[in-house]
């Protein structure tokens, strides 16, 4: 009952609960059997939520952060092994930050300040990889102080 209740908090799959159980431990059960261990274990995938205060001081550090300006979806709560509803995190960024939350809103583009000590200081190559599979490869090189294609 410990391996599956750890599988589960890890986060994996039935199937992949299963089968670990079946390769690692020697311990076969079906599927059904597995669901109502975790039932009995009070475990469940949509229903063990994080307390939202630490979710608003996940997010709090989130925005502090280089990724201050991604919106819910981007938001790596997932990665911090937090289980939040995406309304419940829409609402803590529009609470935190009502002004971010409305320029996302309105889709609008700010500019970050760019600064170049000169011609050729700063080259920026891109790609396009779609077409090299049939032998097109396209790449291009913008000079990062006058804008001009290379």
């Amino acid at each position: 009952m410990e391996l599956i209740q750890c599988y589960f908090e890890e986060g994996h799959s039935y199937g992949v609960i299963l089968e670990m159980l079946a390769v690692y431990h020697a311990k076969m059960i079906i599927l059904c059997s597995l669901k109502t261990h975790l039932k009995d274990a009070a475990l469940f995938r949509r229903q063990n939520y994080s307390p939202l205060n630490d979710v608003r001081n996940a997010i709090r550090a989130d925005l502090l952060g280089p990724d201050q300006l991604f919106g819910y979806r981007c938001c790596n709560l997932l990665f911090q092994k937090l289980h939040v509803k995406r309304d419940d995190v829409m609402r803590l960024l529009k609470e935190l930050h009502p002004n971010w939350t409305e320029q996302r809103r309105r889709r609008t583009f700010v500019r970050r300040t760019y600064h170049s000590m000169g011609t050729n200081f700063w080259w920026h190559l891109d790609g396009y990889d779609k077409l090299k599979p049939f032998g097109f490869a396209i790449s291009g090189c913008i000079d990062g102080f006058s804008r001009r294609v290379l």
